[in-house]
């Protein structure tokens, strides 16, 4: 099993140059979660993630332009899903954490899904019938 170092929003932000560059997606991603009130960070070589203390939800990169995102509550996973946009992806980690079911959430990204070579469907959704 591998075990990452999580690197907990606020954190220093490296820039290419001395000149201010708009903010990306990942970093926009972590300073609203932690806006929200969530406990969010950056774990292995570009995955992100937010918790609160109910649900939790990943955001792993797949490739060039390919996000997974995994949605759990508790320790049981509810939603696994591929995206083609990181933004898209974080805004599904906010609202699962916010308390949004699975489904609307997967109707929201319906756009965005993807299905990877060698996986039979775009996401996974379990059962949600546990209280949230």
């Amino acid at each position: 099993m591998t075990t990452f170092d999580y690197d907990y929003w606020p954190f220093a932000v490296a820039t290419a140059a001395p000149v201010a560059f708009p903010e990306d997606d990942k970093v926009t991603f972590l300073k609203a979660a932690y806006d929200d009130g969530y406990e969010s960070f950056r774990f292995g070589i570009n995955d992100y993630g937010a918790r609160s203390k109910e649900r939790e939800g990943c955001i792993l990169e797949r490739g060039r332009n390919r996000w997974e995102i995994r949605l759990a509550q508790g320790n049981e996973r509810r939603l696994l899903a591929f995206v083609n946009n990181f933004s898209v992806a974080g805004h599904a980690v906010k609202r699962w954490l916010a308390g949004e079911r699975a489904e609307q959430i997967v109707r929201d990204i319906s756009s965005s899904l993807m299905t990877p070579s060698g996986a039979k469907a775009s996401h996974f959704i379990t059962d949600e019938d546990s209280p949230t």
